[in-house]
């Protein structure tokens, strides 16, 4: 997949992919972005997701345990996670086994292509 998410100019790529305690992660840094397209696989609720077509202002509308709060909740671990350190991200949560979706073994996957303000 990392060849279909290549940064591009004016483009950027957020990859973190976990195998238990195994993390690959790749950032091209931008300042000012837009989130276009994000997708999720086997972190708690979303098994595999990808929302594409974000617009900058999204809403999220949804029923009780449909997953809106788990969806915040994957910025917040990209934040921790980038700004401190996966050990501590996945332990805020709970652990390995409390993020990963249930019945999965893993890997948990979170890619985000977005692109960079004027680009």
């Amino acid at each position: 997949m990392s060849g279909e998410w290549a940064p591009l100019a004016g483009r950027g790529w957020v990859k973190l992919v976990m195998h238990g305690r195994i993390l690959s992660m790749t950032c091209c840094e931008a300042r000012s972005v837009r989130i276009e397209q994000i997708e999720i696989k086997n972190y708690r609720v979303f098994r595999n997701i990808r929302l594409t077509g974000l617009r900058p202002m999204t809403v999220v509308i949804g029923a009780n345990g449909s997953g809106k709060s788990t969806l915040f909740d994957v910025f917040s671990f990209l934040k921790d996670a980038l700004s401190g350190n996966v050990a501590s991200a996945v332990a805020r949560r709970g652990g390995f086994s409390e993020l990963v979706s249930r019945g999965e073994a893993g890997p948990v996957s979170i890619t985000v292509k977005f692109r960079e303000a004027g680009g």
